[in-house]
């Protein structure tokens, strides 16, 4: 059996790239994704081994990654359809770091983790997700730890979801949630593709179908972190993925209404993610009407 060739000492080299393509007109139409600046902001990886990108092609916008092999090579991937390996999009990125090396943002140190004050009162507001004052008493620990805006949008949010004979400042609230869902949005940056997202009484609710990554490790650095600050209260998918179990467990409503879910799923669901266990911030986990009793069975066996 041939020995694999091993990787250049430098991977960024940009003949090395080139060789990558599958064939010449791959590299030509890399090129022409260069020219027409179809990329996004370059962010790190949640796993600090690569980078992240957004890609608009000609035909619809693909999330596109690079990132260190376990020999010190380079590995692509992009959710477009091509069956070319690496793609045009991939080849792309990797030609776009190859020549910016300052476009490399490495990942920063991981982020400390949350204090029991924060943690404490995050819990009890997904725990109580209509009370109000859980939610106020959360805004005001967030203003207090310097994040005004956050504070501002639950408590914007929560006036308005109040009945509106009890709620004579409507118009004003809705300004402030209108100034705040601005400020946080550009905070927190574009949700991946394949997810889309709202804000209801301050926290992210959202779903995710079509996107291609199967690890927390895939998305970029920022997105991750949005679960791990607390920010999204609610997540609906269409299957279960094992390997984002760690994410999920950092959500307190979790929706697997419309995933096609066998036993060994709801046995994941039952030994990963039980409401109220201390190990994590789940308080929900809705199963489809058909795996309800099997759930039901299951958790109580346990």
């Amino acid at each position: 059996m041939a020995k694999k060739p091993k990787p250049p000492a430098d991977p960024w080299d940009v003949q090395h790239i080139e060789a990558k393509a599958p064939d010449a007109k791959s590299v030509t139409e890399a090129r022409k994704v260069l020219t027409q600046g179809g990329f996004g902001k370059v962010e790190p990886r949640a796993d600090g081994m690569g980078w992240w990108v957004v890609c608009k092609g000609l035909t619809g916008t693909y999330e596109v990654s690079v990132r260190r092999g376990p020999r010190g090579g380079l590995e692509s991937r992009c959710s477009c359809p091509s069956s070319k390996k690496p793609c045009k999009h991939a080849l792309a990125l990797l030609l776009y770091l190859a020549e910016h090396p300052e476009e490399r943002p490495e990942s920063a140190a991981p982020a400390p983790r949350s204090t029991a004050d924060f943690e404490s009162l995050l819990r009890a507001a997904f725990a109580a997700p209509k009370d109000d004052t859980t939610r106020l008493v959360l805004a005001d620990y967030l203003e207090e730890n310097d994040q005004p805006d956050r504070a501002a949008l639950i408590r914007a949010q929560c006036e308005l979801a109040r009945p509106a004979d009890r709620n004579d400042g409507r118009k004003e609230a809705a300004e402030r949630e209108k100034q705040a869902l601005a400020a946080v949005w550009k905070q927190i940056g574009k949700i991946p593709v394949g997810f889309r997202g709202d804000f209801v009484r301050g926290f992210l609710r959202l779903t995710v179908g079509g996107t291609k990554i199967r690890s927390a490790d895939g998305f970029p650095a920022r997105f991750v972190k949005l679960f791990h600050d607390g920010w999204v209260e609610s997540l609906r998918v269409d299957w279960l993925v094992k390997q984002m179990v760690p994410l999920y467990r950092l959500v307190g409503d979790l929706d697997f209404r419309t995933a096609n879910m066998d036993e060994d799923a709801l046995r994941v669901l039952v030994d990963e993610l039980r409401p109220a266990d201390p190990e994590t911030r789940t308080r929900v986990v809705r199963v489809p009407a058909a795996r309800e009793a099997l759930y039901r069975a299951l958790t109580r066996s346990e």
